[in-house]
């Protein structure tokens, strides 16, 4: 198109052109517009990728996690059984760590029992940066954790996030919990009082 445009031998009136100079001058236009159009895309998804990255962990593709184990759910959210296929701890307080090889001690601290059924369902651990803000916890961890369905639609999956008390610290916990059918629980975000009322465990059979 550059080497059209800068032809000077070509008639400035457009009427006067040979057939082949406007579907030319359409095409390079046409494949200007394209390449804009997929930089954009691609520069888009970039930005949007490192936006939900930003402040936590690594991001969760839970459409790629495998089944959980055979067994029956010992985890109960909302009265529904659900299998516990992730479990995210993070502290809160600049300078604070949490020891992943802890994660059970931990969430058996956040709720009785907890710790030994996210274990019997071979739950990926993550334990992601201290958080500044307690209150930041469940964003990011909702915007990093991504289910295979559309937002708004009927998922198996339940995410249930918030601050908790592990013994005499508080962490923040993010759980990805997997129903046996599809529901419209899709989000509990909870308090450090909540989580007693919300989750239920049963014990480990004999």
């Amino acid at each position: 198109m550059s080497l059209l445009l800068a032809d000077s031998t070509l008639p400035t009136d457009p009427s006067t052109w040979p057939p082949w100079a406007l579907p030319a001058i359409g095409g390079g236009l046409g494949g200007l517009v394209l390449l804009i159009f997929v930089i954009k895309l691609v520069g888009g998804g970039a930005r949007r990728r490192k936006a939900r990255k930003k402040g936590g962990g690594p991001e969760e593709d839970l459409a790629a996690y495998p089944p959980p184990p055979p067994g029956r759910a010992r985890v109960r959210v909302r009265g529904m059984p659900v299998r516990v296929r992730l479990a995210v701890l993070a502290p809160l307080g600049r300078g604070n760590v949490v020891d992943p090889d802890q994660a059970e001690m931990l969430l058996d601290q956040v709720l009785h029992g907890l710790g030994g059924a996210a274990r019997a369902d071979k739950a990926r651990v993550r334990a992601w940066p201290a958080q500044l803000s307690a209150s930041g916890f469940a964003p990011t961890f909702l915007r990093t954790t991504e289910r295979p369905e559309p937002e708004g639609r009927p998922s198996r999956w339940i995410l249930v996030c918030g601050p908790a008390r592990a013994g005499a610290r508080q962490i923040a916990v993010g759980l990805a919990l997997l129903a046996d059918q599809p529901n419209s629980l899709g989000n509990v975000i909870l308090t450090p009082e909540q989580w007693y009322d919300a989750l239920r465990v049963e014990s480990a059979p004999a």
